[in-house]
């Protein structure tokens, strides 16, 4: 067992110390050394007690009386200062509290030099080996270079900001030599804290050891590393120490890296100084202590100077945003004839400027959010100006900083001003008063006190911003005279001002704009001018001074433009059904939510490459501007268009004008201009990413483009596509092809339109509703007005380019948005959505009827598919009406429970809409309806663009065409196996009832129980509990039970079932059938026109258009519709409502946004996910919560599944899991994420040992990469052949195992997994696969069912494979820190994706890392993610696995118990509840070390399982499938009649040996020599005491596997492990006499208390009843009666040693502290098993726990305590007297312990 350094310290002082000092003490005292004499020399004559000069605190005590000699000892000076130090370490350490390396040297330390004084230098050996042991082995001062002491002192906070101004931090440093070691604190040191105007803390790492340094100089270097990235964020400081000279003192200030610091996220930084002696010998010291910050984040430390220099760089005036406020409020001043403060030009003074700005900024109309945090606590986000007016909400910080920048544009001098919560924006005033005017100007760094002064005398004006949003006046001096008085009463408050023309010339200039580049690396953007534009700072502003006004109604929010007219939506096909709805939406004011789902769908920033269209995101294309009308024409004709390089022609005349307009109209082919390789690459790539997409969420987001704008937003210049073509990437060979995508039709950009309103002024209706022609839009056409509407506009800056792209748009989202805006009353009108308006905590009331459902096992038998009883539950609820959340943790049957219940909403003549992103979700769902239900033919796929009109006509032709099956008399009566089913549960139920329920009284069970307990416990009321049991049967009848009859109910109950699920499928047919006949017979004329529509060659409707006409035909025909939230949208007009229920699945992935459309379709819903599992996908760069880049990171939104269940709305989850073959695959995500709450199925595989890491193998396994390293994504240092965000190494040992499995499958593909923590890495593995496979094997096996996948972490969700083999991609850096980014699991939410990942396997996981655990060093980062990574890797190291619950949770049944015992009588290997979760194998049998038999019985487990289904059916067949060889079930009416019967089934069963004829004989017990109250065999004494008594200690058989003894030797006074119990012995017996006179003789008691304490000396802890009584026997008393005991107790006394609060006696306190965990073989020396101290107990149980294996029982783990507390276990059965409640305790409290 492992010492911490406490317990170190605490074997040094009160283990090794004590026995030397006592010796020399008794050897200096000489004939002192009597209970007279000490009491003379300790002038304490009144006490009662001897001292005990055991003790440490007595022995010091003693030989430090009377400092000056006199009557005391003559020690030495140095010892008298030696012992004084002992001491007072002592009480220090024993007061508790974890100590550091330094603090324990320091301990040892003392206890050497003590022993050295007293001459016991030859002892001094134990001490060395305690110090070797200081930190788990690696001991302290273990090299010359760990005895400098290093102090450090450094601003606290640094950020991106300080290094954009300039800061640059002032570090100090101090090195010391042993004996020069420093105080905590900067001034001890010598070092200053405050130097420079920054305020500095002093981090420190003190001296270990005292080893001599060799003379010589020392090599220093010192950086600041950022933990999460491991990234040095200042330059290197290298210095060199001549340490002749004994302390080294340095400052140097150091230039931040604002290249690193771009890249941080927040977190802890540390100082890291390194240490390099001549010989190369090195030491690494590392200093914690700092903060850093990233980009858009500030804190107000480090002192004014340096916060206020960062702060000013958030102040950004050239921002496109600021120059449009600072242009209104100009035009809001020139109106104002009354403006204040004109100058003598006649311009506007400062405070009209202010108040106009305050006006601009009203009108944006936007809200404050309140700061929670004072501005030293935290980290404080700032936004950018287009941010905070994009999002219409910022911190008042945010408005200060905006206004400031606002006015700087404005040529007013802002300061900003602090108050601890609050912000104010002061500004410079002209006064009258010249002298004022001084004073304003004279000094140039305001302090916070001369702003208030300044502000108080008018000096200086001031905003709040507050009021600037919000109220007509804002500015100080025009607010009414009690408002400005209670605003100058804050000014004394103020904290910071921070002048914006000082920061400026001191260096602070404005941050630049930031962007993500392709490999998601933060990049700064220089404000650019447009490609061939003159660089004119006019033209890069977005609008002068003298442009147009916007329209009131123009300058509104993005989020809440609308966009009408007949042609806004996104195709022609709009549904007529939809204007009703429309205008009544028109006609509302849309609630805040709605809104708040507009803006969360339509994305108006820079981010949207709908808006600013990258150009390595898309591919150009060669088209002639006249050419691009012909382009579109034969797209939307439906012809294949060929791309291809410009260098695959024959000669370079192709690029001409003339051969490209011959190619595109003959050859209908259009090149690229990119060399042929880097062309296929591309288009290859853009292929596969719009297959992804289309999988994934159901839309097709590959567009053609036409025409570009080309604008200016926030000083750069963009470009917007204008025209939007949806496409399909066709490949054959190795050529591409691009062909129209035919549910879709050109549209003109919506995003652009509305952005660019916004930010002009400017409706583009030629873009809007395009001029149309045969094909579709009329290019040419709509471009020319574009541009002719965009002159008269004004807009000369603005160009019309007629560029040609290809690339990945996100569309689908406006589809949902304009729902949203034309039918949110219909949509909101759904009960569930119409909750998700209110504010969070309100009630969800429920308008489906309460009616009573029916019981699980009716639900259950009526089912197509097995179900469990929550899944039961779950059906039940849907077909009541009633919307609900289901929550489905991995592998819980969530499709299995989607099928169910669209199968029984379809039996009962409901209609259902099941949605889901991806369509692999979808297709699990349709292939069980199909393949195990026979329904598919009901079944209408419209989730994605692949589904084709065509094929969407043939589906409901089919479904047209299905005949209901003909009855035959020999098939099964559903309703006649109902009721058959209902007899048979009835008697079922029968038997649970009359074994489990407890009327007039106890159970049977429960009596059964008792009547063990009577028996092991060998109590009074054995007959009395005896009689009760067989009351109790008679009343039950179970004293006639059959297993016989019993296991045939069981079997006619399996096989009715199966017959009636059989006859289900007919059943359903004929119902829906008949329904959908009835529908289409009321429908008349019109069913005859969907007739003729759907045997047309070729529909004239599309899709849109044949469900607005028909919907209610096409959903009687196919009453389930399998959709995404995008093909709702765009399929079904969301006017109406179409079916009964729709299901959500995999709703952690979905928004609310996203998913209220759908929602709105239905009229209760069904929301199916897992809110510890992915959350919605991240909009691609968009910023993070708290963050804002202007796209330089990203965000992560609210799911609908995190939203129902945060609103109150009814939620369920599902609890038996079946996907892991072994336990360990769920084990940690079990006990980390659902609480325990899983049922899991045990594997004989986990009984075998370890896991197995080859194929075929199980379980979790780590393998250690050697050598693996991880290339960053943007290093410093490119390396050829390199690819970067790779771990090369690690790659291929992945693929070497991946070859390996495909070998093992020669002739099929192996079901496999690859997931890597990072997407380059995954392209690396894929790319290798691909040269080791060849392609054409990857692509099948990739293609295969269940086959090969590869993905990375984001893109696991809804995989599953028997083996997964993870590559965790990153590896130490050049310094061996391991960055703590670590890709998406360094964020917030981490935790969630590993989840995701470790529970993708059903037999094996494998994970390659480059590092070991323990070198991820969690306790630096906050994220979840990464704490649940290392604990997940050591856990795989370990080849353990945890269990859900402790197994304290578990009941002990001793009926089980009992036949455990039979059975291991007769041979047989038995263990008892096995099993990781609360679902436990009650016995598992095994012969010849194999477990082969699983044994269920009808205990309380059983009893709470709520169906036949659960209790009797689901668990035998599922362990069947898990590789149990045979399942067994005893019922205890069985075992009770027969027990032998039973026996020799299971032995049979188990393949042993049958048992014997007589029962095995228990061991009688050895003859015992000693005394009733001393059970035991006496042993000979080894030693002896002079004046008590002897030790001796039994030496029993050897210990059970599993036990271990720390080795012998000098460690052995250290080691925390067990000892066997020491039995004290009196060396003789003394005279009765002396106990009776003690009571009044002094001499008397103290023989009396010496012999207690030589007592507690060996057997301490000990009970004080005990004690006395061994005392007793001592002075030859055989019989103690109570005043005996009395009288004992009262010479005692309470001081003669330490007793505790449960009455048990040690010698000290001291002995406590250093007392072994436990005794073995206690039970043979006491009487009960109260008699051993709780402490031993669950020392005794935690020790247990840790040798046995995870899935043991509490059965299992009290058998193995007990066998370690006596050599005679069998004495002690689990219901003996007081066993099971204090083993229970011991338990519980060693876990709570753990």
């Amino acid at each position: 067992m492992k010492l911490n350094n406490r317990d170190l310290a605490l074997r040094g002082l009160l283990g090794v110390l004590p026995p030397h000092l006592e010796r020399y003490l008794r050897s200096t005292l000489g004939d002192r050394c009597t209970p007279e004499g000490l009491r003379a020399l300790l002038a304490d004559s009144d006490a009662s007690d001897p001292p005990d000069l055991a003790d440490l605190s007595t022995q010091i005590r003693v030989l430090t009386v009377h400092s000056d000699g006199s009557d005391g000892l003559d020690l030495s000076p140095e010892l008298r200062t030696a012992l004084r130090e002992v001491g007072r370490l002592r009480d220090e350490v024993v007061s508790g509290g974890a100590l550091n390396a330094d603090r324990t040297l320091a301990v040892l330390d003392a206890v050497g030099e003590t022993l050295r004084l007293i001459g016991a230098e030859s002892d001094q050996a134990e001490v060395r080996e305690l110090i070797a042991a200081i930190d788990g082995g690696q001991g302290a001062g273990s090299g010359p270079l760990d005895a400098v002491g290093v102090e450090v002192v450094c601003v606290p906070v640094l950020s991106y900001a300080h290094a954009v101004a300039g800061a640059a931090p002032a570090v100090s440093i101090r090195l010391s030599l042993p004996g020069y070691a420093f105080s905590s604190g900067a001034h001890a040191s010598g070092l200053d804290a405050s130097g420079d105007d920054q305020q500095r803390r002093t981090l420190v790492s003190e001296a270990r050891g005292s080893q001599e340094l060799p003379p010589g100089s020392l090599e220093v270097t010192l950086t600041l590393i950022e933990d999460d990235g491991g990234r040095q964020i200042a330059e290197p400081w290298h210095l060199t120490w001549d340490t002749s000279q004994p302390v080294l003192t340095e400052t140097r200030t150091l230039a931040l890296d604002r290249a690193n610091l771009l890249q941080v996220e927040p977190g802890a930084a540390h100082v890291r100084v390194e240490l390099r002696a001549a010989d190369g010998a090195i030491a690494v010291r590392r200093l914690p202590g700092l903060t850093v910050l990233p980009p858009r984040q500030w804190r107000l430390d480090g002192g004014g100077r340096w916060a206020g220099a960062a702060l000013a760089t958030f102040v950004q005036p050239d921002q496109a945003a600021i120059g449009a406020l600072a242009a209104e409020a100009l035009r809001l001043v020139r109106r104002d004839e009354n403006a204040e403060n004109a100058g003598s030009d006649g311009s506007p003074g400062p405070d009209a400027l202010a108040v106009a700005a305050c006006a601009a900024l009203r009108d944006r109309r936007v809200m404050i959010k309140a700061v929670s945090d004072p501005w030293q606590a935290g980290s404080h986000p700032i936004r950018t100006a287009s941010g905070l007016l994009e999002a219409c909400t910022g911190s008042v910080l945010d408005i200060a900083v905006l206004l400031a920048g606002v006015l700087e544009r404005l040529g007013v001098v802002p300061v900003l001003l602090l108050a601890p919560k609050a912000v104010f924006l002061g500004y410079r005033r002209p006064q009258g008063d010249q002298g004022d005017q001084e004073d304003a100007d004279g000094e140039p760094h305001v302090s916070a006190q001369d702003a208030a002064d300044l502000i108080q005398r008018g000096v200086m004006g001031m905003i709040d911003p507050d009021l600037a949003v919000g109220a007509s006046i804002a500015v100080l001096h025009e607010l009414p005279d009690t408002v400005r008085s209670v605003a100058l009463e804050t000014l004394p408050d103020l904290t910071l001002a921070v002048p914006l023309d000082v920061a400026r010339a001191d260096g602070a200039e404005p941050q630049p704009m930031l962007d993500r580049d392709e490999h998601d690396v933060v990049i700064e953007l220089a404000a650019s001018p447009r490609p061939g534009s003159p660089d004119d700072a006019s033209v890069l502003a977005p609008e002068a001074p003298d442009a147009p006004e916007a329209p009131e109604a123009d300058r509104s929010s993005a989020e809440d433009e609308p966009d009408s007219g007949p042609d806004s939506d996104s195709g022609s096909d709009a549904g007529s059904g939809s204007e009703p709805a429309s205008a009544a939406a028109e006609a509302l004011p849309a609630p805040p939510a709605v809104a708040e789902w507009k803006r969360n769908l339509l994305d108006l920033s820079r981010r949207n490459p709908l808006i600013n269209r990258p150009m390595h995101d898309s591919i150009e294309l060669m088209v002639e501007p006249d050419l691009l009308g012909r382009l579109e024409s034969l797209i939307n004709a439906g012809d294949l268009v060929v791309l291809r390089s410009m260098y695959d022609a024959v000669d370079d005349a192709s690029a001409d004008a003339g051969d490209q307009g011959a190619l595109l109209t003959e050859q209908r082919t259009v090149c690229i201009d990119l060399p042929a390789e880097e062309c296929a690459r591309r288009l290859q790539t853009m292929a596969a990413s719009a297959r992804t997409t289309l999988v994934e969420t159901g839309a097709n987001n590959l567009y053609l483009t036409l025409g570009s704008l080309v604008w200016c937003i926030d000083g750069y210049w963009v470009r917007s596509p204008l025209i939007l073509i949806p496409v399909n990437l066709e490949q054959e060979g190795d050529t591409y092809g691009i062909v129209l995508d035919e549910a879709e039709a050109s549209t003109p950009n919506h995003s652009l339109l509305a952005r660019f309103k916004v930010d002009t002024g400017v409706d583009l209706v030629e873009l809007r509703e395009p001029v149309r022609d045969e094909h579709g839009i009329d290019v040419k056409a709509t471009l020319d007005s574009l541009r002719r509407r965009l002159r008269r506009a004004g807009r000369r800056g603005v160009v019309v380019e007629p560029s040609v792209g290809l690339g990945m748009f996100r569309f689908s989202t406006y589809r949902m948005r304009q729902d949203l805006e034309e039918n949110w009353p219909t949509i909101t009108s759904n009960p569930l959505v119409g909750h998700l308006l209110k504010v969070q905590g309100s009630i969800f009331v429920e308008p489906a009827n309460d009616d009573p459902v029916e019981d699980d096992d009716q639900v259950v038998e009526n089912l197509p598919l097995v179900a469990d009883s929550d899944q039961a539950r779950v059906v039940a609820d849907a077909l009541a009406g009633r919307s609900l959340v289901v929550e489905g943790p991995p592998g819980t049957g969530k499709s299995q429970t989607v099928a169910n219940i669209i199968f029984r909403a379809l039996a009962q003549g409901r209609t259902v809409m099941f949605v889901a992103e991806k369509a692999t979700t979808l297709d699990v769902v349709a292939r069980r309806l199909r393949e195990e239900a026979g329904i598919g033919d009901l079944l209408l796929n419209l989730h994605d663009n692949g589904m084709k009109p065509a094929e969407i006509y043939r589906d409901l032709r089919r479904a047209l065409e299905l005949r209901a099956p003909e009855s035959d008399p020999a098939d099964d009566d559903p309703d006649a196996l109902r009721r058959e089913l209902a007899a048979l549960r009835k008697r079922l139920g029968e038997y649970r009832e009359g074994l489990h329920d407890p009327r007039d009284g106890a159970s049977y069970y429960r009596a059964r129980r008792e009547l063990i307990e009577e028996r092991d416990a060998e109590g009074d009321g054995l007959e009395q509990a005896q009689a009760t049991f067989e009351a109790r049967a008679r009343q039950t009848g179970l004293d006639a039970f059959d297993a016989a009859v019993h296991a045939r109910l069981l079997e006619d109950y399996r096989d009715t079932l199966g017959r009636l699920r059989k006859a289900l499928t007919p059943e359903l047919l004929g119902s829906v059938l008949a329904h959908r006949d009835r529908v289409l017979r009321e429908a008349g004329p019109r069913t005859e026109e969907l007739r003729r529509e759907l045997n047309r060659r070729r529909g004239t409707l599309n899709v849109r258009g044949l469900i607005d006409s028909y919907w209610d035909l096409v959903v009687a025909i196919t009453p389930c519709l399998l959709v995404s939230p995008d093909s709702a949208a765009r399929f079904f007009p969301a006017d109406r409502r179409y079916v009964d229920v729709v299901i959500f699945d995999e709703a952690s992935q979905i928004t609310v946004a996203g998913a209220v459309g759908a929602m709105g379709r239905g009229r209760s819903v069904v929301v199916v996910g897992d809110p510890k599992q992915m959350p919605p996908a991240p909009v691609p760069g968009a910023s993070k919560p708290g963050e804002d880049l202007e796209g330089a990171n990203r965000r992560e939104s609210g799911s609908i599944l995190d939203r129902c269940l945060a609103g109150g709305v009814p939620s369920r989850r599902l609890t038996w899991h079946y996907r892991s073959r072994v336990e360990s695959l769920i084990a940690f995500s079990n006990r980390h994420y659902y609480d325990g709450g899983l049922l899991t199925f045990p594997s004989p595989l986990a009984m075998a040992g370890r896991s197995d890491d080859g194929p075929g193998g199980y379980g979790v396994c780590l393998r250690r990469v050697e050598d693996g390293a991880y290339h960053e994504e943007k290093p410093r240092v490119r390396r050829p052949g390199v690819r970067p965000g790779t771990n090369p190494v690690e790659a291929r040992q992945v693929v070497e195992e991946v070859v390996r499995r495909f070998e093992a499958h020669p002739e099929g593909v192996p079901s496999l997994g690859i997931i890597t923590f990072s997407s380059h890495q995954c392209a690396a593995i894929e790319e290798l696969l691909r040269k080791e496979l060849g392609s054409q094997r990857v692509d099948e096996a990739l293609e295969a069912t269940d086959g090969l996948f590869v993905r990375s972490l984001e893109n696991a969700q809804g995989e599953e494979r028997d083996a997964i083999l993870f590559s965790l991609t990153f590896s130490a850096n050049e310094r061996g820190d391991i960055p703590l980014s670590f890709g998406s699991l360094g964020h917030a939410g981490g935790e969630r994706r590993l989840n995701v990942a470790i529970t993708r396997a059903r037999r094996q996981i494998v994970l390659f890392a480059s590092f070991d655990p323990e070198d991820l060093r969690v306790e630096q980062s906050a994220h979840q993610g990464l704490r649940d990574l290392r604990a997940y890797l050591e856990q795989a190291r370990s080849g353990s696995a945890p269990r859900a619950l402790p197994a304290s949770r578990s009941a002990v049944d001793l009926h089980r118990n009992e036949i455990a015992e039979r059975l291991r009588e007769t041979g047989l290997e038995v263990s008892v509840g096995v099993g990781h979760s609360s679902f436990e194998i009650d016995l598992v049998l095994g012969a010849s070390g194999r477990p082969g038999v699983a044994v269920l019985l009808d205990g309380p487990g059983w009893d709470r399982r709520k169906s036949v289904m659960d209790r009797d059916l689901l668990p035998v067949d599922v362990l069947g499938t898990m590789g149990w060889e045979r399942v067994e079930r005893v019922w205890m009416p069985e075992w009770v009649a027969d027990p032998d019967a039973v026996v020799t089934r299971l032995v049979e069963a188990a393949g042993g040996p049958p048992p014997q004829e007589q029962p095995a004989q228990e061991p009688e017990e050895p003859a015992s020599s000693q005394e009733s109250e001393e059970p035991g065999q006496p042993e000979e004494p080894t030693s002896s005491d002079a004046e008590a008594g002897a030790v001796t200690a039994d030496e029993g058989p050897d210990e059970p596997h599993g036990a271990q003894e720390e080795p012998a030797g000098v460690m052995g006074s250290a080691a925390p492990g067990p000892i066997d119990y020491r039995q004290w012995r009196p060396a003789g017996e003394l005279p009765a006499e002396i106990l009776d006179r003690a009571a009044q003789d002094g001499a008397a008691r103290a023989q009396v208390v010496e012999v207690a304490r030589s007592i507690c000396a060996v057997e301490s802890p000990i009970t004080r009843h005990r004690l006395i009584v061994k005392v007793c026997r001592a002075f030859g008393l055989s019989r103690i009666n109570a005043e005996r005991e009395a009288q004992v107790r009262n010479i005692l006394g309470e001081s003669f040693a330490y007793i505790d609060e449960h009455d048990f006696v040690w010698r000290s306190m001291d002995s406590m502290q250093v007392a072994p965990p436990y005794r073995r073989r206690a039970l043979d020396h006491v009487d009960s098993i109260e008699e051993i101290h709780p402490r031993e107990l669950v020392a005794l149980l935690a020790d247990v726990r840790a040798t046995s294996p995870e899935w043991s029982s509490p059965e299992e783990l009290y058998q193995r305590a007990l066998r370690r507390l006596s050599t005679r276990w069998w004495r002690w059965r689990l219901g003996s007297r007081g066993v099971l409640p204090a083993l229970g305790a011991a338990l519980r409290e060693a876990e709570r312990e753990q």
